[in-house]
């Protein structure tokens, strides 16, 4: 990177740059394979490939000389030289893609139209090469082996099927050259992307506006065809996109069926073009339909363009044929009226309507006014308008006449959305067929098609007028983005800051993002600013005290216990546990699940103070059971994986313990073997025995405590000479083999017993089970609120430990307002209680960070709500439905859920497509999930967790995003500066 940012082109060579233009680079080109067979040229030679008048002679030597420099023949290498000029021309019209091209015509050395192998390795040598010589602080190129090698990883990926010299079609060199992250860098310095869209995903009817019109793009480019271009906005579907620049001018490209391009014809656009029949309006903002387009003036008015068969335009009666065109519809053999045109919503203008902004809907359209208000039209069949089911304005209208299945309700011209309460409105955003707004009190409102529950409001009911969702009535919201059938917010949460001091002096602030439970907006009116105790931290906060721990007994029936100075701190205390049966550890925090079998007896509340017994290596007899739980491993014994022949093993292992005297036996299953209930009725001897099962994960971490437990003990008693009487007699054993089956045993030197198994250490733990009938977890925070806290911190358990969004129970409503409550995951909650152990005296504080909550609803089915790979596996927030006439499982949530993959990050944007959703944060990196097309990342299947965009990962920060279909364009600045002057100026 320090080369690429120190990087200037040597004086001699900065004529260079101007003086030739595209059609002259293409003569040079066929000039220099006319002259010489090896592109060595001498210095007479030079001078005629250059042609330059006789003024020019002394650049000319100076040029001969610096491309002889570290060659043995005092001779130019043509394609170094050629490369490099072509690659820093500043003329306007060698853009950047015919850059690219006219590498790959003059590296197309066998006039086949493709570059093969070897050619390439020579155009990667020519062109670093050349760029070296001619740019200051340019690196050095690599060595011909390295050189082979990239050709020789390239080609491996390319389809050699059809022939047998395979080479690199143009497609493909643009292709390599945009996506490998260090042609990036030299793309960067030799083209005019200062300001960039990257862009990736499906690009079926070219709406990516990529030349050669790839149908997809798996990983970010640069768009090119933008190129000293700077666009602040793109509005983009599945058929076309609009880029709104920095200048005021759109650009559009796609699919141009119903003249949704705006050119004032049909036909369909590769890349990006001007639409110049807006003329000399100043646009500020620009959104998409399904087959139309809106945008809006820095004057207010609204222009539209593309179909208008549901009133999508505003326009009014399609029969007007001043404002409308009609063209035929070969689906329904019928007719159909658009706009190729871009046309003024005049009723707006004419009713002195001044739009701010503009979004679309499939087939409708919204805006928001610069005082606020909201206005919709186009279909109304499920109340997206927002204005009422019996609305006047309300025609109903058939996409297919023939068919009376096809009805639609619609608005063709604009009409206010009321909200009630009624209140100003600060942004908006459209899904398909759903509309949010944010109010100024951050407040979130949705309406039209409920299905799947993309509303928010715990239900799949359609809402024809703006209603509150109230998951989210007390947060924060600072952005919605609606996607095709799902919703995601951006909200406010706490953040936790945590200073003090210990033995060594004031410890190092420590500060953490914690999701509100509760109101939050209640809270964030009554922050003041604070100075933070033992430190020089200054912030609005909401509450600072100090920070006190309170311990609630696993035992749901026994009543908390709330002492210690509750009122004057800042209460950190744990989630508890859920209902079922628990194993804890007076060792470690961590919430062993065990499912006991149905015929165990009566189970009692809780069974303590139990030593353990588990066999590291998964060898053990019956004596070594006495008293004790006992752990033991299935796969040590059998191999199976379905349930019946697993419980056989588990019958078997359990009658040995109980023979043994064992309290209880504990299975842990196999891998790959999902936790099942143990409802068959087990052998008649083992009956009323309590025996149950263990996750394979939970087994790994309880034998992965316990070992260390053991190294722990063993190496303090090496260390300070002090052996218990429990390791003195594991000292008595030694391991031998058995004559003449070489069989081991164990042979104790004092009693003389012998035994198969290793012999087993008495665990310096003890656990208990604990069986939770009902969760206690509101009755204990109601009880802990009572008493009046600063404010609570509750840490997630291991069982759960990501963060989740909670309904309080309505007792809470007073209560929670006046005091803040915040939840931490359990890796979080363990690094405070990290923080409190190590240090005398720890002080906390919580303030309002803008963005740290990322909420997620609707259908789910392809992963676009994030809300998948739970850490917790067997826990789902999505409900299924099954589609009767596709036979399609769709899977959803119907309030909004937290995201908790990205709990702790800071976020500033959030962008919604059809089936996925990305995430920008503060640091300029991005997150996607959903449809595998739209993540940027070459992953073979759909994910319903966030997946880091790695390909900008070093090369660019983002600094926002927005999505359409299966596809993202991400805004961003190249990472180094170019070295191409203005040419205006020159």
């Amino acid at each position: 990177a320090a080369f690429f940012e120190n990087a200037r082109v040597r004086d001699p060579f900065q004529s260079l740059q101007t003086e030739w233009g595209y059609e002259d680079i293409v003569h040079l080109s066929h000039r220099l394979k006319e002259l010489t067979l090896n592109f060595s040229l001498d210095r007479p030679t030079f001078t005629k490939f250059l042609q330059l008048p006789a003024q020019a002679s002394e650049l000319v030597n100076v040029w001969y000389e610096e491309f002889c420099k570290g060659r043995a023949a005092r001779a130019v290498d043509g394609l170094e030289f050629l490369s490099a000029v072509v690659l820093l021309s500043a003329r306007p019209e060698v853009t950047l893609f015919r850059k690219i091209s006219l590498l790959f015509q003059i590296f197309d050395l066998n006039n086949t139209g493709g570059v093969r192998r070897d050619s390439f390795t020579i155009l990667l040598k020519a062109t670093t090469t050349g760029l070296h010589r001619m740019v200051e602080n340019f690196p050095r190129p690599a060595t011909m082996t390295e050189f082979e090698t990239a050709s020789q990883e390239l080609f491996q990926h390319l389809d050699t099927s059809s022939s047998a010299q395979p080479a690199l079609s143009l497609l493909e060199l643009v292709t390599w050259m945009t996506e490998c992250p260090y042609s990036l860098c030299y793309i960067s310095c030799v083209s005019r992307l200062s300001s960039c869209l990257f862009v990736w995903g499906t690009n079926l009817r070219a709406q990516l506006g990529l030349y050669l019109q790839p149908r997809a793009q798996l990983v970010p480019v640069p768009l090119v065809t933008l190129e000293a271009t700077t666009v602040v906005k793109v509005a983009t579907s599945e058929h076309h996109s609009l880029f709104l620049t920095d200048t005021g001018k759109v650009f559009s490209c796609g699919a141009g069926f119903c003249g949704i391009l705006g050119h004032g014809d049909l036909r369909s656009q590769g890349q990006p073009a001007l639409v110049e029949l807006l003329g000399h309006n100043t646009i500020v903002d620009v959104a998409v339909g399904a087959r139309h387009s809106a945008v809006v003036s820095d004057k207010g008015q609204v222009l539209v363009w593309g179909s208008a068969d549901l009133g999508q335009l505003g326009l009014g009666c399609t029969s007007d044929r001043e404002l409308h065109e009609w063209g035929y519809d070969p689906c329904t053999g019928g007719s159909f009226a658009y706009s190729s045109h871009p046309k003024v919503v005049s009723s707006l203008w004419g009713a002195r309507v001044s739009a701010a902004r503009v979004c679309c809907m499939s087939f409708g359209t919204a805006i928001l006014t610069s005082s606020g208000d909201v206005w919709c039209w186009g279909n109304n069949t499920s109340g997206q308008c927002g204005v009422g089911q019996k609305h006047p304005s309300n025609e109903l209208t058939f996409v297919d006449s023939d068919m009376n299945r096809t009805a639609m309700q619609v608005i063709r011209r604009p009409e206010k959305v009321l909200f009630d309460p009624p209140d100003r409105i600060q942004s908006l955003s459209c899904g398909g067929y759903h509309v949010a707004a944010v109010n100024e009190r951050s407040q979130v409102f949705t309406w039209g098609l409920g299905v799947f529950g993309r509303l928010g409001h715990g239900d799949q009911k359609d809402r024809h007028q703006p209603q509150l969702v109230p998951r989210l009535q007390d947060q924060i919201t600072q952005q919605v983005a609606c996607g095709e059938a799902f919703s995601v917010s951006l909200s406010s949460a706490f953040r936790l800051t945590l200073t003090g001091c210990g033995s060594d002096g004031h410890f190092a602030p420590s500060a953490f993002v914690a999701l509100p439970v509760g109101p939050l907006a209640a809270h964030a009116s009554r922050a003041s600013p604070a100075a933070l105790s033992h430190s020089d931290i200054h912030l609005d906060a909401v509450v600072t005290a100090q920070l006190h721990q309170v311990k609630f007994p696993f035992d749901a029936s026994l009543p908390p216990s709330i002492g210690g100075p509750v009122q004057s701190s800042v209460v950190l205390i744990d989630r508890g546990l859920w209902e079922g049966e628990w194993l804890k550890l007076e060792t470690i925090n961590f919430d062993f699940r065990v499912e006991f079998s149905n015929f165990s007896g009566v189970f009692p509340e809780s069974i303590g103070n139990m030593k353990l017994m588990f066999p590291m290596d998964g060898k053990w007899t019956k004596e070594d059971c006495e008293g004790k739980l006992c752990f033991v491993d299935v796969s040590t014994r059998t191999s199976a994986t379905s349930q019946s022949e697993i419980l056989t093993e588990i019958y078997k292992m359990s009658a040995e313990a109980k023979e043994g005297r064992a309290k209880a036996v504990v299975a842990v299953l196999p891998k790959g073997v999902k936790i099942f209930e143990c409802e068959d009725e087990p052998p008649a001897s083992i009956r009323r025995f309590p025996f149950g099962i263990m996750s394979y994960d939970h087994g790994q971490v309880l034998r992965d405590h316990l070992s260390k437990l053991i190294e722990s003990m063993v190496k303090e008693a090496q260390d300070s000479g002090n052996f218990t009487e429990c390791m003195q007699a594991m000292q008595q054993w030694v391991e031998m083999e058995e004559f003449g089956t070489g069989r081991k045993y164990y042979h104790n030197k004092v009693t003389q017993q012998n035994r198969w198994a290793p012999p087993q250490y008495e665990l310096p733990t003890e656990a208990c089970i604990v069986k939770v009938a009902q969760d206690p977890f509101f009755e204990r925070l109601k009880a802990l609120v009572d008493a009046k806290p600063r404010g609570v911190i509750v840490s997630q358990q291991s069982w759960r430990p990501d963060v989740e969004m909670l309904d309080l129970p309505a007792d809470f409503d007073t209560v929670a307002v006046q005091v803040p409550i915040a939840m931490v995951s359990y890796d979080m909650g363990q690094e405070i209680r990290e923080i409190m152990h190590c240090n005398s005296e720890v002080h906390a504080s919580l303030s309002i960070q803008a963005s740290g909550t990322l909420l997620s609803w609707g259908n789910g089915t392809y992963g676009q709500l994030g809300l998948d790979e739970l850490e917790n596996k067997s826990r789902s927030l999505h409900k299924s439905k099954r589609n009767d006439l596709s036979r399609a499982f769709h899977r959803f949530v119907e309030s909004p859920s937290c995201v908790a993959h990205m709990h702790g990050f800071e976020m500033k944007a959030v962008a919604c497509g059809g089936r996925h959703a990305v995430v920008v944060l503060d640091n300029g990196e991005m997150f996607s999930w959903g449809a595998k097309e739209g993540l940027g990342a070459p992953v073979e299947d759909n994910r319903g967790d966030p997946v880091f965009v790695e390909h900008l990962e070093g090369m660019v920060k983002v600094s926002n995003a927005f999505c359409g279909g299966e596809h993202t364009f991400a805004l961003a600045s190249m990472p180094f500066k170019s070295l191409l002057p203005d040419f205006a100026v020159l």
